[in-house]
Order: structure tokens, then sequence, then C-alpha cells
């Protein structure tokens, strides 16, 4: 099977101590993966490739014909270009997944011979350092595994991968497209782990990708009844829990 991903120029990730491990971090992820059984894509500005091929051998580099330069300030590539470069690999089933999380899995026989229905993704647990100290799950999708022909039956919007909602869209389009998805687990707990690092949002990129997110989900018409009872229900708590509350009750008294 394919996997693909966008691996850095650079990545920084300090361990509470301090020391530096971005690379070493990389590097772990890149050998999980291989030995899960995928062989592993990279879609990157042909600058990047340029600084980083050598650096992992292992890894089939895609120069992107286009970057986000100019609205993110570094050449960030786009989700529908990483879904059309593995689409293109022989093979049926594809993976896309953040470049930093590293693989929990002992049994990698099994994720190898995984064949979804429709979707199957999971979240990830944080953690401060290689011995996975301070676990806790955090509900970002980052790492899903799919048929290649769901990229042609579906329409992607210009996400810039790695910045907010690309990867609740993923499932949610899956979902809108009539398809199963399904969790990954091992005894409870997600199949992959990544380094705690701080939060490196711009929240103006947030709101313009919320609004991307929500007007594609308009377009889907195939969501089941359960899903959609689902995202009826996550309204009214995002309702109950932002509206201030007027208490018609008599004073005391």
């Amino acid at each position: 099977m394919n996997l693909i991903t966008s691996i850095p120029a650079k990545v920084s990730r300090p361990l509470p101590d301090g020391t530096e491990v971005g690379d070493t971090w990389t590097e772990l992820c890149i050998a999980k993966w291989h030995q899960a059984g995928f062989k592993v894509h990279s879609l990157n500005s042909p600058a990047e490739i340029d600084a980083i091929q050598a650096r992992f051998p292992h890894v089939t580099f895609h120069p992107a014909k286009r970057d986000a330069r100019a609205e993110m300030g570094k050449p960030l590539v786009y989700l529908r270009d990483m879904l059309e470069v593995v689409a293109a690999q022989d093979g049926d089933y594809v993976a896309v997944t953040n470049a930093d999380v590293l693989l929990l899995l002992d049994d990698f026989a099994s994720l190898g011979a995984l064949r979804p229905d429709g979707m199957a993704y999971s979240t990830r647990v944080d953690v401060d350092d290689f011995n996975m100290s301070n676990p806790v799950v955090h509900g970002g999708v980052d790492f899903v595994l799919f048929h290649k022909s769901w990229v042609a039956e579906t329409e992607c919007p210009d996400f810039v991968f790695g910045t907010p909602w690309w990867d609740y869209w993923l499932p949610m389009a899956t979902m809108g497209t009539g398809r199963t998805v399904t969790r990954l687990e091992k005894s409870g707990v997600p199949i992959i782990a990544h380094l705690r690092h701080a939060e490196r949002w711009d929240y103006t990129q947030f709101a313009a990708n919320y609004h991307v997110f929500m007007r594609s989900l308009a377009k889907l018409d195939a969501f089941s009844v359960p899903a959609m009872a689902e995202i009826a229900q996550s309204f009214s708590a995002l309702i109950r829990k932002t509206s201030p509350v007027i208490d018609l009750a008599p004073p005391a008294g």
C-alpha cells in the first residue's frame, strides 16, 4: 500500500528538557511506516526536495506543481494535490498522514492487511518523549486509509495540508458519500503517537477553512440517518454550551 505525507525541510521537536529530536523523531516515523508495509511518498516544493531528499533515501518525493507560499509564508502543499499523487500509484489502498505521527502497532501485518469498505482512521496520543510519557488522546484525525477510487469520486476543497479542518473533512466527506467510516484502535487506544509541541494555528486560517469545510459538506447528500442525527445532537450541544442562561425562577424569599 502507498502512504503519502509532506515531510518538512525542518522539524523542531524539543523534549521537555530542551533536547532537540525533530530529525530523529521523523526518521523513526518513516521507519515505522515502512515496517507496516507502506511505500512512503512525500509531496514537496522542488526546493524542499533538493534540501531533504538525501536524508530520506527510502521516501519517494514528488515535486508539487504549486504551493501555499503566498498564502501561508512557507511552501506548504495542498491536500487535493497529495490525493491526486497517491491515487496515481499502483495498488488499490492508500493512506494519508501527518509527517510527525508514529505508528504504535506491534503487529504491523494487521494494518497492512486492512481493506476498509469506506475509510479507516486513527486519532492520536500526544506524548512528551520517546518513552510515551504523559499520554493524552487528542481528537484530531492524523491517519486515514481508504480505497483510492474515493479520490476520483469526491471533490476535495483546496485545503492547505497541515492547516485546520482538512483532517476532519476526510472522514466527514466519506460519510457524506454514503461510505462507512471506521476508527482504528488497539486495546482502546489510538494506533499513532505524536510528540507534544506548541500549537501553531493561525486563527484567521482556522476560520477560513471552517467556511470551506461547511460549504463542502453542504454539497454531500448521502449522510445516513444516524449520522444526521449525530450532527443534529452536536449542534444541540454547541447551542447549549455557548448560550448564557436567563433564570426565570422567582427570587428566593
